[in-house]
């Protein structure tokens, strides 16, 4: 995790906090890790995280909201730099730091920082230069192959090597326009970088480079899963949750079930490249934020509900359930929603229902991420269900109400649980966690719930 130090000022006045751990809260309650005494800030106001090398903050969907160098925080958050302003509340500044790794010069040394030890190291690094210079000039000369360039390294030279350019084929592509992120023009397509391993960083994105999850260590991959877990809480959820390591198990296995589709340029339902998935998922997006931020439900919510019921296919046939369309709603659940059944493919008449319908399961099971969570699996499971699964969980020994409570106890649910909706909330957990850091997994595109202009839902 980066070193950062957080330097806040507000009418208490001005103290300095380091970063001591990947998530951090700020705000005037009791909840929040740091508490400031402002009133112009809500009880949990903001969080700052670090994983790797990103730092960035987020928006708890506070009243004010909260600015990064005069720029609102959008619900995605931003990504912060060396000396970024963060401003909230009524006054409250905070100014983010990071300190350098340098190694402080030893004292005696010269005033323009050229000391003895910096002489010996520039005296070393020029004759390993000339060194390097003149073998290179033998292997030339002597007929040996030319030297490779230095900047692309092992895995650069491989990719070089097998043609690979960073732009993958996209099976089944029709051309469409996609809105916003990195992409540019009509036949733009997310790519997958199939040569170096790392991602290079693209402004304004929030990307950093860094080793893709693929070629991560499994303690490594479990460890970002965790943290990229809680990213997401944070996202969805007005509080922070904890995860069990069951739970987190689930979610694993689902990102890594995603995360081997990428590039096998495959189609099919539940099996098609995840390039395609979410290029498709471009030309819905757009009308599915607005339609959930009318509700004041956060949009990344409602970006992956279709990505895990459909997969973004508008499918205008019933299932075995009886369900159909994009967000798969079944007949009698329609019309209980005002929407005629036979419109369930139409996406701009079906969208906004599907943006009610989720508001009245967060208005019963609440609005942080445990909340939240379980209205997922209300979406999935009804609502009759959920509060069923509770009541036949929650006891003297265990009062929390939550789906982790439900996985923790699955033995006491019946078959549908076990089989399905167990698997519906870490599905949606892991869909997130791969559209919101899609260069973490090879995908060539900004995060899916950026993209708010263009598209074509019809």
């Amino acid at each position: 995790m980066r070193k950062v130090i957080l330097t806040i000022r507000s009418q208490d006045g001005s103290r300095q906090i380091p970063l001591s751990k990947s998530h951090l809260t700020i705000g005037r309650g009791g909840e929040a890790d740091i508490a400031i005494d402002d009133t112009g800030l809500s009880r949990v106001h903001a969080s700052i995280h670090s994983v790797a090398d990103r730092v960035w903050i987020l928006d708890e969907s506070s009243t004010n909201g909260s600015l990064v160098n005069g720029r609102r925080v959008p619900a995605t958050g931003t990504p912060l730099g060396d000396g970024d302003e963060i401003a909230i509340g009524d006054g409250t500044t905070i100014t983010i730091r990071f300190p350098s790794r340098n190694v402080k010069a030893p004292e005696g040394s010269r005033a323009d920082g050229l000391g003895r030890p910096a002489q010996v190291a520039g005296i070393a690094l020029v004759v390993a230069v000339v060194v390097g210079i003149v073998a290179i000039g033998w292997r030339i000369l002597s007929g040996h192959a030319a030297p490779t360039d230095s900047r692309m390294g092992r895995q650069g030279q491989e990719a070089k090597k097998t043609g690979a350019d960073g732009v993958g084929n996209q099976a089944g592509s029709r051309g469409d326009a996609v809105p916003g992120g990195s992409l540019q023009g009509p036949d733009a397509e997310p790519s997958v970088a199939t040569g170096p391993s790392e991602v290079p960083r693209s402004q304004g994105t929030g990307r950093v480079a860094r080793i893709l999850y693929r070629q991560m260590s499994l303690a490594e991959q479990s460890d970002y899963v965790e943290q990229q877990s809680r990213h997401v809480a944070d996202m969805i959820g007005k509080r922070p949750c904890t995860f069990t390591p069951e739970v987190l198990n689930l979610i694993k296995y689902w990102v890594d079930a995603y995360g081997r589709r990428v590039g096998n340029t495959q189609n099919g339902l539940w099996r098609e490249d995840l390039r395609a998935v979410f290029k498709r998922a471009t030309r819905y997006t757009p009308l599915i934020i607005r339609e959930f931020r009318k509700k004041e439900i956060n949009e990344v919510i409602g970006v992956y509900i279709p990505m895990i019921e459909t997969e973004y296919n508008n499918i205008c046939h019933e299932n075995k359930a009886g369900a159909m369309g994009l967000f798969q709603f079944t007949g009698p659940t329609a019309r209980g929603m005002g929407l005629d059944p036979a419109d369930r493919c139409d996406v701009k008449k079906m969208t906004p229902i599907a943006a009610r319908y989720m508001a009245d399961r967060l208005s019963e099971f609440g609005t942080d991420a445990v909340g939240v969570s379980l209205s997922i699996a209300g979406y999935n499971r009804s609502p009759d269900s959920v509060r069923r699964d509770l009541y036949n969980t929650i006891d003297p020994n265990n009062r929390e109400r939550s789906f982790w409570t439900l996985v923790a106890n699955k033995g006491k649910l019946d078959e549908w649980f076990q089989t399905e909706n167990i698997a519906y909330v870490p599905r949606f957990f892991a869909a997130a966690i791969i559209g919101e850091n899609p260069w973490d997994f090879g995908i060539d595109m900004n995060q899916l719930s950026t993209y708010t202009e263009g598209g074509n839902s019809d």
